[in-house]
């Protein structure tokens, strides 16, 4: 048997790959297009179409192209819904809001400001720097709102990698989106 030369071997490999790169980037990049690169802060005002929802009986807004994660995460044993901007896993957080329920809120002993959030009484931490920009991680801004609805509280956050002191208002029509729904049981976690 008659073996072929070692360059026809590796132009056959090269064919191959060849191949298989023109069968597969038009899919990436279609699939690309069809899911654009989400923005830190969100260019469209919020659309029921893309609510998500808690089984303990809460929602709010997703900004186009963001994750959902629905779990228990800041209180523990508390539902917890997390929006979180797309991004490669190996990336730090860039952008997120969450918002959970809250057992054990005291209002005597908060240090939050008394304030506003959806134009009732709350307890709010105005936009600001959590942790100054350093060599190797990025400044972080946080704000957070308290709330009571349906007699339980509520807490509403928004944090963005970059160094902010107001929250940009099409970011906190998406926090204002939170709403209690009709099958809330205030009685379950």
């Amino acid at each position: 048997m008659k073996t072929l030369p070692r360059h026809v071997e590796w132009l056959a490999v090269v064919l191959i790959l060849a191949g298989l790169a023109a069968v597969l980037l038009p899919a990436v990049r279609q699939a690309q297009e069809a899911n654009p690169d989400p923005k830190k802060i969100p260019e469209d005002s919020p659309d029921e179409f893309r609510r998500v929802y808690s089984p303990a009986g809460f929602s709010i807004i997703q900004p186009p192209n963001w994750d959902f994660r629905h779990g228990y995460g800041v209180t523990e044993g508390q539902p917890e819904i997390r929006l979180m901007m797309r991004s490669n896993s190996l990336v730090r957080l860039k952008t997120s809001i969450s918002v959970w329920p809250i057992d054990d809120f005291d209002p005597s002993r908060s240090q939050l400001n008394r304030g506003t959030f959806q134009g009732e009484p709350a307890y709010v931490q105005p936009m600001g720097i959590y942790r100054e920009d350093s060599f190797d991680d990025p400044a972080w801004s946080v704000y957070e709102a308290t709330f009571e609805r349906n007699g339980r509280w509520y807490q509403v956050s928004y944090g963005i990698n970059e160094e902010r002191t107001e929250v940009p208002p099409v970011v906190m029509k998406y926090l204002e989106s939170f709403r209690i729904e009709d099958y809330c049981d205030d009685t379950s976690p």
